[in-house]
């Protein structure tokens, strides 16, 4: 069944994911241990440079855009799939093995950038100043790396390369759909700077992790020569779009 499926890619997919805190000098940082391309370390910033006008000043910049930009931050807190879904026309009835292979990345992600979260401790902007004053509840957890950037990048990232592994598109078509994928996680990025969530320095490091993700997730699931259960259902999705 796809819920057996999932679970058995996931433990695969975790397996070659580790984490390395080295908590010495005024930036601890964290090592994350990816397949494919891999990761730098991702440092953590300093309270100085999030009290500058580059960082917490930009999500105070940004509060503008709340009214315009209201009703798609609310899905996002959710959904973020279809958003990508719609540059190809993604459907749960033609694609289920598509949304059942992006669901594994986004729990992925997860996987991936919670740790960094708790080992490297950052506040939200609403903590270091009293005007953000967020729309949108406090997730509870810690700001660095922004988890909806890493999601976003990962996202597009294995989207792209899975249907440049189908046959049924053009240069034109991935140069295309490739742009409009970077588009739509820029902005999914940025709406979490505008709702008062996060820093620029925060989606700074969710896109470097998320598109580590999507090279370790590509590395495990696209090997046509592979026997395992990832690339099966890579293979499947990749017939979808044939």
């Amino acid at each position: 069944s796809p819920g057996v499926r999932k679970r058995l890619i996931m433990q695969r997919l975790r397996q070659g994911i580790s984490h390395d805190f080295d908590p010495c000098g005024a930036q601890p940082q964290v090592q994350v241990n990816l397949k494919g391309d891999g990761c730098d370390p991702i440092v953590r910033p300093t309270t100085e440079a999030l009290t500058s006008p580059a960082e917490i000043g930009a999500v105070l910049g940004h509060a503008r855009l709340r009214y315009e930009r209201e009703a798609e931050i609310h899905v996002q807190m959710t959904e973020i799939i279809p958003f990508f879904g719609a540059v190809v026309n993604l459907r749960g009835d033609r694609h289920k093995y598509t949304w059942e292979l992006l669901d594994c990345v986004v729990d992925t992600t997860i996987e991936a950038h919670m740790p960094v979260k708790a080992m490297l401790g950052v506040k939200r902007p609403a903590d270091i100043d009293p005007h953000v004053q967020p729309m949108l509840p406090d997730p509870g957890h810690a700001s660095f790396p922004s988890g909806h950037a890493t999601e976003s990048y990962a996202i597009s990232g294995v989207l792209h390369s899975l249907l440049k592994s189908a046959s049924a598109f053009n240069s034109d078509f991935h140069k295309e759909a490739e742009r409009q994928f970077e588009r739509i996680a820029q902005r999914i990025s940025v709406n979490r700077i505008v709702a008062g969530l996060h820093f620029p320095a925060d989606n700074c490091a969710g896109e470097k992790l998320g598109r580590a993700v999507a090279s370790h997730v590509t590395t495990m699931c696209a090997d046509p020569a592979a026997e395992t259960i990832e690339a099966s259902l890579w293979a499947k999705a990749v017939a979808e779009w044939a």
